[in-house]
C-alpha cells in the first residue's frame, strides 16, 4: 500500500503461510519473509519493491505447528532464522544465512519441549530468544520441574574467527570450531595436525584471510580468499 492505503501491488504464493516479514539487512527497498511450505520445512522469500519473489534457502525437519522468525543482522549484511527443529521433542534452531549461504548454525533446548515467541537482535550482534522450555536439562539452567516455563536466552554473536576442530573436508560444518562452513567475511585457521580437504566434488570455497598451521589439500576447486581467487585443476596446476 501507498501513503493514502491504496493498494499498489498483490501476489500469491503457496504453502503453508508466512510467519515474519522483516526489512531485508541486503536492500532497504526490499523484505525478507519466512514461514512454511510444508509445514515441516521453514523457507524464506525476498520480495523485491516491485513484488518480485524469489526463493530463498529452506530449511528441513521444521516440528509441525510452530512459528519461525527472521532477525536482521550487520557486520555482515546477514539474516537469522528461528525455528524449532524436530529432535528430542523439539529444540530452538537459530540459522544464520549471509545471502543465500547457509552460515552459523545453533540448537538450543533439553530434553523436553521447546517453542520461540520471539526473537531479537542485540546491540553486539547476538541474539535474546524469548520462548518456553519444559526441559530440566541441557542448555536449561535452575529449572527443577517440566511444566511449562517462560525461558530467556542470550545468545552471543557469530565470531569473524574460525578453526578447525578436527581433520576433514572444507564443506563440513563439523570440521570448524563454528560449526558452519567458513564464508567470505571469516577469518579461517587451519590448526596443527589437522588436513582439511577440497576438491572439484565440492563447491568453491571463500574466507577472509586463510592461516595455515596444519595442511590444506585443494585439487580441482577454487577458494576465494579476501575477494582473490585461486584455483588448481586436477593436475596441481594454478589456472585462472
Amino acid at each position: 500500500m501507498d501513503s493514502q492505503l491504496a493498494v499498489v501491488w498483490q501476489k500469491n504464493k503457496g504453502g503453508r503461510g508466512l510467519d515474519r516479514v522483516i526489512v531485508s539487512p541486503y536492500d532497504n527497498t526490499a523484505v525478507l519473509a519466512v514461514g512454511s511450505a510444508t509445514g515441516t520445512d521453514t523457507r524464506s522469500l525476498m520480495i523485491s519493491a516491485n513484488g518480485d519473489i524469489t526463493d530463498g534457502v529452506t530449511l528441513a525437519n521444521r516440528a509441525n505447528f510452530t512459528t519461525s522468525f527472521l532477525v536482521a543482522g550487520a557486520n555482515p549484511n546477514s539474516h537469522t532464522i528461528v525455528d524449532v527443529v524436530s529432535e528430542r521433542q523439539g529444540d530452538i534452531r537459530l540459522q544464520t544465512v549471509v545471502g543465500q549461504t547457509l552460515s552459523y548454525q545453533q540448537k538450543l533446548g533439553g530434553s523436553g519441549t521447546e517453542t520461540v515467541t520471539d526473537a531479537v537482535a542485540g546491540a553486539d550482534g547476538g541474539f535474546l530468544i524469548i520462548g518456553t522450555t519444559t526441559s530440566t536439562d541441557g542448555d536449561i539452567q535452575g529449572k527443577t520441574n517440566t511444566d511449562a516455563e517462560v525461558w530467556l536466552v542470550k545468545v552471543g554473536p557469530v565470531s569473524n574467527n574460525v578453526y578447525s576442530v578436527k581433520s576433514g573436508n572444507w564443506n563440513d560444518p563439523s570440521v570448524w570450531s563454528c560449526n558452519c562452513v567458513p564464508v567470505a567475511w571469516q577469518n579461517v585457521t587451519i590448526n596443527d595436525t589437522h588436513t582439511v580437504r577440497l576438491d572439484a566434488t565440492m563447491p568453491a570455497a571463500a574466507c577472509l584471510n586463510l592461516e595455515i598451521v596444519g595442511t590444506f589439500s585443494m585439487q580441482g576447486s577454487s577458494i576465494t580468499i579476501n575477494g582473490a581467487s585461486v584455483t588448481l585443476d586436477d593436475t596441481n596446476v594454478v589456472t585462472n
